[in-house]
């Protein structure tokens, strides 16, 4: 498929075929995916040119940082999937996804380059940035702009760690395991507000692996000290190579859906300032999320307060300001004068973002049980929900000036040709500037495309089991009341863990889709 949502035909396709058990075909879809989202970051000067003009809704899709990440993520369960035949791992498959797992491992490690990953940081490091934002702050430029950067995914690494461990491979699972511990403990885990024992959990695989692997006596002995609990501690003590696992990844619900918001761009000559106005539109429940979005846009106070509030749907506690943004030009009036860009705005220009909605988790808890017997409940391990927001919401204000330099231009330019046309006795001319007008009006629109099959959250539990044959279901409690139940029958072999991962709606999915449990 080719045109501008070629690389987004070829991630929903991966995904979709993904949900209906076509491991291979997935794969294939997801491969075209990842060479296109490489080529898509070399844009021409054209397509640039076309982009600021026309509005991104119009440009060719070219993906966000962290679906990168779940290309991979996705191909290696399709490999894994793969590899299992009559029972047992085939190793060719196998090492298929190993690769996969060493691409997402240089994907992520080009990621922390970047952006300097999760690091902890020493009193004195904090306290330079500390002042660092105030400085920041005090020029008029965002602090918390780095707080929302996706520079890491701690459970990326975790998988990674569970498919070297899957393979016999314990050097380089205790190497992911510990990365994952390290990214969780160090921000992931609090910026995208998963649970807590996520890091403990990465620790405690971390020491298991060290264990088994042997030649990490003294060294694990102190990472169980340090990290782990006194339950944890008493669990390492009997672990041998012969040990085996049940592993659980839930997949819920859907990403969300990004939405336009519209703003009229007018002058104020008394103050000298341009007036954004938002124009709430659709719903009440849309209508405040616009309301709330604009305010999280230009709010004064700490921006990631306000965000874990609207991600979490509880939009009572978020700040009410100014219903308009206004922008003084000061000196800079009499060169907007010149330009002609105060009498172009005289009558007010549409401005188009896009944004997402606010949601509530309609996932209560999800409960595990193994031949009958509660055993866990899953823990919040990912929220590709709430990496989507605060990507978005970290580059929304460099959006929101592209669009208005963009509907500035074509409002300059349509004003000039309508008094072009006034000077001459033509009505076709004159018609043709007006419809000028109109097409800007038309045209101002926001880019509102994402890969929307994703899962908005990822769910995990790892539980102990013996070797031999299990029955084991999920029991998913909604906000609703209503209870999802799904199971499956697993074999589970000495030395080596079990990988379930299924994906779980919250309503009836509206497209004819064969949802499978996916087990490993």
């Amino acid at each position: 498929m080719e045109g501008k949502n070629k690389l987004l035909h070829q991630l929903e396709m991966g995904m979709l075929k993904h949900l209906q058990g076509q491991y291979a075909l997935s794969n294939q879809y997801f491969e075209r995916a990842e060479r296109l989202g490489d080529e898509l970051y070399t844009i021409s000067l054209s397509d640039e040119l076309f982009n600021f003009m026309t509005g991104p809704s119009y440009s060719v899709y070219k993906g966000f940082v962290f679906e990168n990440t779940f290309i991979h993520y996705y191909k290696a369960l399709n490999y894994l999937k793969l590899s299992e035949v009559n029972g047992s791992l085939e190793q060719v498959k196998l090492d298929e996804a190993l690769v996969e797992i060493r691409r997402l491992g240089n994907r992520l490690s080009q990621l922390t380059n970047k952006t300097g990953g999760y690091q902890a940081k020493s009193q004195n490091k904090e306290s330079s940035f500390a002042l660092f934002n105030i400085l920041k702050q005090a020029f008029g430029e965002r602090a918390d702009t780095q707080s929302l950067l996706y520079k890491d995914d701690a459970f990326a690494h975790y998988l990674s760690g569970i498919l070297y461990e899957m393979s016999g491979n314990y050097d380089n699972a205790r190497i992911e395991y510990q990365k994952s511990a390290s990214g969780y403990e160090n921000g992931f885990a609090q910026q995208y507000k998963l649970d807590n024992s996520t890091v403990k959990q990465a620790w405690y695989d971390t020491a298991r692996t060290m264990k088994i692997a042997g030649g990490y006596e003294n060294q694990w002995r102190m990472l169980a000290k340090d990290k782990l609990t006194a339950k944890q501690q008493k669990a390492l003590k009997n672990i041998t190579q012969d040990s085996t696992e049940l592993l659980v990844i839930q997949h819920t619900g859907l990403a969300p859906q990004k939405k336009e918001l519209n703003m009229i761009l007018t002058v104020d000559t008394y103050s000298k300032s341009l007036v954004l106005t938002p124009i709430y539109m659709g719903t009440q429940k849309d209508k405040s999320d616009q309301f709330h979005w604009f305010q999280m846009l230009y709010a004064d106070n700490s921006v990631i307060d306000i965000i874990q509030n609207y991600a979490a749907g509880d939009l009572g506690t978020v700040a009410v300001g100014l219903v308009t943004k206004r922008i003084p030009l000061g000196p800079l009036w009499n060169n907007a004068q010149r330009l002609g860009m105060i009498s172009a705005l005289e009558s007010g220009v549409r401005i188009a973002v896009s944004y997402y909605p606010s949601t509530r988790n309609k996932f209560v808890k999800t409960e595990l049980f193994v031949d009958g017997y509660l055993v866990s409940q899953l823990k919040s391990a990912n929220s590709i929900a709430r990496i989507a927001l605060q990507e978005q919401l970290r580059v929304a204000n460099r959006k929101i000036q592209l669009a208005l330099t963009r509907e500035i231009s074509k409002a300059l330019l349509a004003q000039k040709a309508f008094k072009n046309t006034k000077k001459e006795d033509n009505i076709i001319s004159q018609l043709g500037a007006f419809s000028a007008i109109i097409f800007n009006a038309i045209t101002a629109s926001a880019d509102t495309r994402n890969w929307m099959t994703l899962p908005a959250g990822m769910n995990f539990t790892r539980v102990p089991v013996s070797v031999g044959e299990h029955v084991i279901l999920l029991k998913t409690t909604l906000s609703s009341g209503q209870v999802i139940e799904q199971s499956e029958t697993v074999t589970n072999e000495a030395g080596r863990p079990k990988l379930w991962h299924t994906r779980t709606y919250s309503r009836p999915v509206r497209k004819k889709i064969k949802i499978t449990n996916e087990l490993h």
